[in-house]
């Protein structure tokens, strides 16, 4: 039986073709058929095998428009969130930016570089030969906060201006 369906493999690709339009998409979905199917051919004869296949076939397809069109309405979902998140307003992004730089002031002075090497080295240009290495040594000191991140909680004077629940 399993010979049968493999002589009609052709026929079985050129049938998914024409319902899926993409030789790539036809055979992968002839492919999961063959992987999901094995165990469950009908032995009764090989006519009865093919056309049992051709059922299966169909199914397949079916199951994979309602995969790709759920795929499509979880991206569109997605698409629509993402539009209605507005971006932080200047005011938030401001509070933000304070709240940072007031944070980067309480660290030692290789971790306060990392967050804004600018302010530890402002003769450092994006032209300048340092500018590299200093990326480079921010890009470590970030690492390292992170890893120290959690040791040492820094009580502030007045609350975030974004942590009210």
């Amino acid at each position: 039986m399993l010979a049968a369906l493999l002589e009609n493999r052709s026929s079985f690709l050129s049938f998914l073709e024409k319902r899926l339009a993409r030789r790539e998409v036809a055979e992968d979905v002839l492919q999961e058929a063959f992987a999901r199917s094995l165990e469950k051919v009908p032995l009764e004869s090989e006519e009865s095998a093919v056309a049992w296949f051709y059922r299966v076939l169909r199914n397949a397809v079916v199951d994979h428009y309602r995969r790709s069109g759920a795929s499509e309405r979880a991206l569109a979902s997605v698409k629509r969130r993402l539009d209605e998140h507005a971006e932080p307003g200047l005011d938030e992004r401001n509070a933000v930016c304070r709240c940072v730089t007031r944070l980067s002031e309480t660290l030692k002075p290789e971790y306060s570089s990392a967050v804004n090497p600018l302010r530890s080295s402002p003769k450092t240009t994006a032209t300048s030969p340092r500018a590299d290495s200093s990326r480079d040594a921010a890009s470590r000191g970030v690492s390292k906060a992170r890893s120290g991140r959690g040791r040492a909680v820094v009580p502030t004077e007045s609350a975030h201006p974004l942590s009210a629940s």
